[in-house]
């Protein structure tokens, strides 16, 4: 629900919301995702019944997605809820392919 700013220069970064309420999606592929995905455990993050990791620090949160079937895991941080950040992974597309 949050707009797209659509800034130049952003790339595959996708950077939503306004102000101090923003959050960022970064597409990652799988062995990115993966390797990640260990660290935050380690990090004491929690996973979510979907298999969603989620961690936060003050007001700054990050989630990364489970992929879907071939697909890559989205990776999306902001000053925004966790709640936020479910939502937002929920309403991104499906990322596969060999982009870098």
């Amino acid at each position: 629900g949050l707009p797209r700013n659509t800034q130049d220069g952003i790339g595959a970064v996708g950077v939503y919301g306004t102000g101090i309420t923003t959050l960022a999606a970064i597409p990652l592929p799988p062995r990115t995702a993966d390797s990640l995905r260990d660290e935050l455990d380690k990090a004491g993050a929690t996973t979510s019944d979907n298999g969603d990791v989620t961690i936060g620090v003050g007001a700054l949160n990050l989630l990364l997605s489970v992929p879907t079937s071939g697909s890559w895991s989205w990776l999306l941080t902001g000053t925004v809820t966790t709640t936020t950040l479910t939502q937002a992974a929920n309403e991104l597309p499906a990322v596969s392919g060999s982009r870098r």
